[in-house]
């Protein structure tokens, strides 16, 4: 994509956003919906054209622009009711149409609980599932249950439904092994992980199946399913939770420190990190300084308003409520302070 000019990113973008409307052309071109276009005979090209438009859909999950969070989502949306079409019209193309099917719905989840709230994502991943098993592949099934289970246990504090769901996942990669990709895995037992962790127990056998799926995946050489949210760094991740949640501070903020450098001015990712993902980073390394009984006001403020500022951006609902949950904490902790009372526009809804 030309790295080394100066636009190269304005090109990337203008590109994924093409392929996002590239499925969509045969029903813009006739003025009719995308599902009575595809509930016409269809060929294998048909079915390609989505895939790349659910890839960079995926792909513009990871900007620090809103408006692209916003394409993505509508352009899965679109995508969704053309491809179940397929699913129930087509014989020949069935199978491979409900694993698409799947994967934008998957897609269309993560954006659902950034752009709307957590709750209002679990339908999708549902019906995601159901696709999915639709699909006959496994690997896609257990990635989707991880990710309902991350989003049950870690988000909307439903911690039986997220353990059924991770013991689910488990189940189904000790049934197929191999037939499961490693970074499918990675994903599964990182969530775990992170909760057990958050139920007081001991994550150390979780995050090592988890290594050991990373280097499965690095030895390997594969590129990671659209419908994983993988990124560099992410066993990194799992561990900073995880050590967040065992009250590890000071070991969780040295994590963190992998991920984004904490201790430069301008907390620069030393990772390539989706922009949802930094901004995580941040948010977490504010709360592991705060709660830290050795805390650093001054790292805290500079942190917390880094990630209050990228997310004035990006218009996550999900990182704003984890920033106001921040500054109530710090308005607890050092009420009459006239710093984080000027603070408080950071907290002001967009």
């Amino acid at each position: 994509m030309h790295i080394d000019q100066p636009n190269h990113h304005i090109k990337r973008r203008e590109a994924l956003q093409r392929l996002v409307r590239f499925p969509l052309l045969p029903a813009l071109l006739t003025m009719q919906p995308p599902a009575s276009v595809l509930e016409k005979p269809i060929n294998k090209e048909t079915l390609t054209h989505y895939a790349l438009g659910i890839a960079a859909c995926q792909e513009l999950t990871r900007s620090a622009d809103h408006d692209d969070l916003i394409t993505a989502f509508h352009g899965l949306s679109a995508y969704v009711p053309g491809l179940q079409a397929i699913v129930r019209n087509s014989a020949t193309h069935r199978q491979e149409a409900a694993g698409l099917a799947a994967q934008a719905l998957a897609c269309q989840s993560l954006l659902t609980w950034h752009l709307k709230s957590p709750y209002q994502a679990v339908p999708a991943l549902d019906e995601a599932a159901t696709y999915a098993q639709e699909s006959g592949d496994s690997s896609l099934l257990v990635g989707i249950l991880a990710r309902k289970a991350w989003l049950c246990f870690h988000y909307i504090r439903q911690h039986q439904q997220g353990l059924r769901t991770s013991q689910q996942a488990i189940a189904l990669i000790q049934e197929h092994g191999n037939a499961i990709s490693p970074s499918v895995q990675l994903f599964t037992y990182g969530t775990l992980a992170v909760m057990q962790a958050q139920q007081g127990l001991d994550p150390a056998q979780a995050l090592d199946t988890a290594q050991r799926s990373l280097v499965k995946f690095t030895d390997a050489g594969e590129a990671s399913p659209v419908y994983i949210d993988f990124y560099p760094g992410k066993i990194t991740h799992y561990t900073a939770l995880a050590h967040y949640y065992k009250r590890g501070y000071t070991s969780a903020t040295n994590s963190f420190n992998q991920l984004v450098d904490l201790e430069s001015p301008s907390l620069d990712s030393k990772q390539q990190l989706p922009e949802r993902v930094a901004i995580e980073v941040l948010n977490n390394a504010a709360f592991a300084e705060l709660k830290n009984p050795q805390r650093d006001k001054e790292k805290a403020l500079h942190l917390w308003t880094a990630g209050a500022q990228r997310n004035q951006a990006l218009q996550s609902e999900l990182r704003f409520n984890e920033t106001l949950a921040a500054y109530e904490f710090m308005e607890l902790l050092w009420p009459d302070d006239k710093r984080i009372k000027e603070l408080r526009d950071l907290t002001q809804h967009w």
